[in-house]
């Protein structure tokens, strides 16, 4: 599979607002992709989206070729309980709008956190992974 992220035909709804309407793209794997657009037009919400911090109304997400948030069963969707969703977030890093960096740590500290705490990784094996990130 060359695609890392498959976002197909999305739509969000808020209450009556529909936010994300048939949103579609790839990211292929190993590369750098930028959503650009104005304010309210739905670019931090399809990162929820993509991450199951929001739920989608319609279409599918695929994060390494796996469907985020459902899992499918003779054709048909079943929503993942709370816990395979948690389990599907660990394999998926965010930096979000604001950075909730914490302030204390340096920026390799911070990047190797996550694979520490969550993913239970040895911290030089954290710290070489981080290094090469950045």
């Amino acid at each position: 599979m060359n695609n890392m992220v498959e976002v197909r035909d999305v739509h969000k709804f808020f209450g009556d607002l529909h936010v994300l309407k048939g949103v579609s793209f790839d990211v292929p794997r190993g590369s750098v992709t930028t959503i650009l657009g104005p304010s309210g037009s739905g670019k931090s919400t399809i990162l929820r989206c993509i991450n199951v911090l929001e739920k989608i109304q319609a279409g599918s997400i695929v994060v390494d070729g796996q469907l985020m948030g459902y899992r499918k069963v003779d054709g048909k969707l079943h929503e993942l309980t709370e816990k395979q969703v948690a389990a599907q977030r660990t394999q998926i890093g965010m930096v979000f709008q604001r950075f909730n960096l914490f302030p204390h740590m340096t920026a390799l500290e911070n990047v190797m956190e996550a694979p520490i705490q969550v993913k239970g990784i040895e911290k030089g094996a954290a710290k070489k992974r981080a290094e090469e990130l950045l």
